[in-house]
């Protein structure tokens, strides 16, 4: 992605696509990305939407929630990418503390044994999940290639593109081992084992 970025500084997803693969080529090509990006809009509307009525609010129609996720996100487009990138920064951080604080937490609840034996899974099946680790939430971040032709110093994109990937990284590792480690083989006969975690933390004395 940074490489694209800097052989093609200041060009949309739409205007490399165009430039690489021609007028026609590269305008379908572009329509099937945009059938990518309505497919996850849909698809994030509906895992937010089934969380929140499943496990916070379960007498609230699945309708009401969504539209209110939804006009939280109009609202954000209508504001401009500049606003929506500010406000990210603001949420990433809150994120981050969070996780750590209740990661803290958690640590009295894991078990060494949670993480044994190492790699006994097929290699086959290790790769497929893994596979599904990495292309979910990083094939995904194709969408700021929509945002470049708004940035004022597009050639500075590889420091902060690069620290924003390691610091989701990380995160999805933290969540991962924490996961595992209290909960073991427990973790996939959960949705969300993550908000599961959190119910079981207890303040002790």
């Amino acid at each position: 992605y940074i490489a694209l970025a800097g052989k093609f500084p200041g060009k949309s997803l739409v205007d490399i696509n165009i430039a690489v693969f021609g007028k026609i080529l590269g305008k379908a090509i572009s329509i099937l990305y945009a059938f990518f990006f309505f497919s996850l809009c849909f698809l994030n509307t509906e895992n937010v939407t089934s969380f929140i009525v499943g496990s916070i609010v379960p007498e609230t129609p699945v309708v009401a929630v969504g539209l209110m996720f939804i006009f939280v996100c109009v609202y954000a487009v209508l504001k401009g990418v500049e606003s929506v990138m500010r406000i990210s920064t603001i949420i990433a951080a809150i994120v981050v503390v969070v996780l750590l604080f209740n990661t803290i937490l958690s640590i009295s609840d894991m078990k060494i044994d949670n993480f044994l034996p190492v790699l006994k899974m097929p290699p086959l099946k290790l790769y497929t999940a893994l596979k599904a680790q990495i292309f979910i939430p990083f094939l995904e971040i194709i969408v700021f290639f929509m945002a470049f032709p708004s940035l004022k110093k597009p050639e500075k994109i590889k420091k902060p593109m690069l620290l924003g990937v390691t610091i989701a990284a990380a995160i999805l590792l933290i969540i991962l081992l924490r996961n595992i480690g209290v909960m073991g083989n427990l973790v996939e006969y959960f949705t969300n084992p993550a908000y599961e975690i959190i119910r079981l933390i207890s303040f002790k004395d």
